[in-house]
């Protein structure tokens, strides 16, 4: 194979792709209690649901889903960004409860 064949190779492989627009929002974080394991899951699912307009109705939704559900089976429940980041001061907001 000549140089000038590969380095064509090389540079059609290395074609940067188009990113998919990022969603812009915020989703419910929370630990579920299964057996002696901690699972994670969040609403609404940041892959295919649009997401939470604002961080205050995000937090607002939070503390209806923890109003909502069992406090030993749900626990450390807190707001993220679209980028599954907890926002800022999640640790004093949030929702904690023991096992």
């Amino acid at each position: 194979m000549k140089m000038e064949d590969a380095m064509a190779l090389i540079k059609k492989s290395e074609k940067v792709k188009p990113e998919k627009p990022k969603k812009i929002g915020f989703m419910v974080h929370f630990e579920k209690v299964e057996g002696h394991i901690l699972a994670g899951g969040y609403f609404p699912d940041g892959h295919t649901e649009t997401l939470i307009k604002t961080e205050e109705e995000a937090w607002a939704l939070a503390h209806r889903f923890a109003k909502a559900t069992d406090s030993k089976e749900y626990i450390n429940i807190y707001v993220v960004n679209s980028n599954w980041c907890p926002v800022a001061h999640y640790t004093t907001k949030g929702i904690r409860r023991t096992m």
